[in-house]
C-alpha cells in the first residue's frame, strides 16, 4: 500500500488489478433468441448454436464472432437468406401456368387468368395470397359452366322455343314443328346429343306433299 509519507530509502509499489467482464449479445433478427455472453477480457469464446428462423437460411453474423472477449460490449446481428419456395397452379382442364418460385415472403403478382372452354373462370382455391408463404402452396382453379342457347327456324312453321342449358348438359329434341302442306324433314343441322360451344342455330328442312 501507498504510504501517506515517504519512507527512508524509498519502495517501489506493484499496481494490482481487477479484470473487466464486457457482454457479447446476440440481435437474431427474427430467429430464435440467444442468450448473450458475459465473461473476462481475453477469455476464450465458445459460439452460441446457430440461430432458426422459419423461411430462412441462416448465413453467419454480423460482425464475426471473435476468438476472445474483446475490450468493450459487442452486438452481433444475425445474416439471413430467404428460402425460395413455389406457388404452382392447377388449372382442371384449362391452359398450362407455370408456377412462380420466390423468395419467403417476397410479392407475389397473380397470373393472368386461365381459359377453359365452355366455362368462366371464378377463382383460385385457396385464395392466392400477396406474398410467398412457407412452403409454398397449390392452387386450384374454380369454374363456373357456361349456359347456350339452340334457337329454331321453322322456315315458316309455328315458333318453337329455344333451348338454354349448361355447356355439355344433354339436349331434349322438341316435338317435330308442323306446317301446312308439307313434310317435316328433319333439322340442319341435326340437334346435337348435347349443348355445343356457344350454341347454335338449327333450320327445319320440309318435304312439299303430293296431292291428287
Amino acid at each position: 500500500e501507498l504510504p501517506e509519507k515517504m519512507p527512508l530509502n524509498g519502495m517501489t509499489v506493484t499496481a494490482q488489478w481487477t479484470i473487466n467482464k464486457y457482454k457479447i449479445s446476440f440481435n437474431t433478427d427474427g430467429g430464435n433468441a440467444i442468450d448473450p455472453i458475459e465473461a473476462e477480457y481475453q477469455s476464450d469464446i465458445t459460439a452460441p448454436q446457430d440461430p432458426e428462423r422459419k423461411g430462412y437460411t441462416f448465413e453467419g453474423w454480423n460482425p464475426a464472432i471473435p476468438a476472445k472477449i474483446p475490450a468493450e460490449n459487442l452486438t452481433e446481428k444475425a445474416q439471413w437468406k430467404a428460402i425460395k419456395y413455389k406457388i404452382t397452379f392447377d388449372t382442371d382442364g384449362g391452359n398450362a401456368i407455370d408456377p412462380i418460385e420466390a423468395d419467403y415472403e417476397s410479392d407475389i403478382t397473380a397470373p393472368q387468368d386461365p381459359v377453359k372452354e365452355g366455362y368462366t373462370f371464378t377463382c383460385w382455391e385457396p385464395e392466392l395470397p400477396d406474398k410467398m408463404p412457407l412452403d409454398g402452396l397449390t392452387v386450384k382453379a374454380q369454374w363456373t359452366i357456361n349456359k347456350y342457347k339452340i334457337t329454331f327456324d321453322t322456315d315458316g312453321a309455328g315458333a318453337i322455343d329455344p333451348i338454354e342449358a349448361d355447356y355439355q348438359s344433354a339436349i331434349t329434341a322438341p316435338k317435330d314443328p308442323v306446317k301446312e302442306g308439307y313434310t317435316f324433314a328433319g333439322w340442319i343441322p341435326n340437334i346435337p346429343a348435347t349443348m355445343p360451344l356457344d350454341g347454335l342455330t338449327v333450320k327445319a328442312q320440309w318435304t312439299k306433299n303430293q296431292y291428287t
